[in-house]
């Protein structure tokens, strides 16, 4: 679903003919008493397209998740250790503590190799 807002910066066009300029300026007064609306995408779109400029989105709020920063391993809740843990590959055949999950996974990530993008392009420019 898509919210539609009359256009603040919708102008009636200058070239229009009078007629076409009455009959516009009706409808803009009418869309810019309207509240904004929710209505499904491919109508949102025909809206904006079909009125000629006079509706806009709504543009929407700040995203609702926000980014990861500083997490560590030992605040992590047990189920995301376990999918961090499987999506590493370390084999569940045994049962293990909440400090031998944590110390596999450590191992697992210690043995992945990161690069900046500056340092990868350096490296394939040496190789040629």
């Amino acid at each position: 679903m898509v919210e539609l807002k009359p256009n603040p910066a919708y102008k009636v066009p200058s070239d229009a003919s009078a007629a076409d300029k009455k009959r516009l300026a009706a409808a803009w007064s009418q869309i810019k008493a309207e509240k904004p609306k929710t209505v499904t995408a491919a109508t949102a779109k025909e809206a904006v397209i079909n009125s000629g400029g006079m509706y806009t989105f709504v543009e929407p709020d700040e995203p609702e998740t926000s980014p990861v920063t500083g997490v560590s391993l030992e605040n992590m809740p047990l189920e995301d250790l376990k999918v961090l843990m499987l999506q590493l590959g370390v084999k569940t055949e045994k049962q293990m503590t909440r400090s031998q999950v944590i110390q596999t996974v450590r191992s697992r990530l210690d043995q992945v190799n990161v690069v900046e993008d500056d340092e990868l392009i350096e490296e394939d420019s040496a190789q040629s």
